[in-house]
């Protein structure tokens, strides 16, 4: 099983404000994340957001200043969308090779997932905006590249802004066959990475 970790910015954020350093009343899950995740083995994959604006390296300096985020640069990475998915491998018609060419330049393409994947079937998320860019992301690895393995996600361990939309996303995850899973239920999987 793959462990992956969804834009984990987000996990500096309350609400609208992003905390340098992560806010406070955060740092008991953010000490979870660094816990579990150490606990998991080599089979992690930290998907990145990066604009190619001065808010990247903002959002890297505030998780290289945390404790609970040290071991991230260490990691295979990959670059997302701010929507948690990939580029396609192909060139919109809509978009000028220019412009392809420097967008290729800042994310991840399809085709280089599914390399960092290394045929991983099943799949474990964390990190992000649950009913944002972690909802889009396994709804993509559906999809894609796992089409019938384990798709699950430990929403103590992902960052949540809108309860309603929650639950209206969790509806549309399980008829993906994507479901959640508890912490403690999750540590199987790290012993078992």
């Amino acid at each position: 099983m793959l462990l992956n970790i969804i834009h984990p910015y987000t996990y500096h954020g309350d609400g609208d404000t992003f905390c340098i350093g992560g806010p406070e009343k955060f740092d008991e899950r953010n000490k979870q994340v660094r816990e579990f995740v150490l606990s998991f083995g080599e089979r992690i994959l930290i998907h990145r957001f990066r604009n190619g604006l001065i808010e990247d390296n903002i959002r890297e300096i505030s998780l290289n200043m945390d404790s609970n985020f040290d071991y991230i640069k260490k990691l295979k990475n990959i670059t997302t969308t701010q929507f948690g998915i990939p580029l396609p491998d192909e060139r919109p018609k809509e978009i000028s090779e220019d412009k392809w060419k420097y967008l290729c330049g800042i994310y991840s393409i399809s085709s280089e997932i599914m390399n960092a994947i290394n045929g991983d079937e099943d799949h474990l998320f964390i990190g992000g905006v649950l009913e944002n860019c972690v909802t889009n992301a396994m709804a993509y690895f559906r999809e894609n590249y796992s089409p019938e393995g384990k798709i699950l996600y430990i929403p103590e361990l992902c960052v949540s802004e809108n309860g309603e939309l929650l639950s209206k996303v969790e509806k549309e995850l399980d008829k993906l066959k994507i479901y959640p899973i508890n912490l403690e239920d999750a540590l199987f999987y790290s012993k078992a990475a």
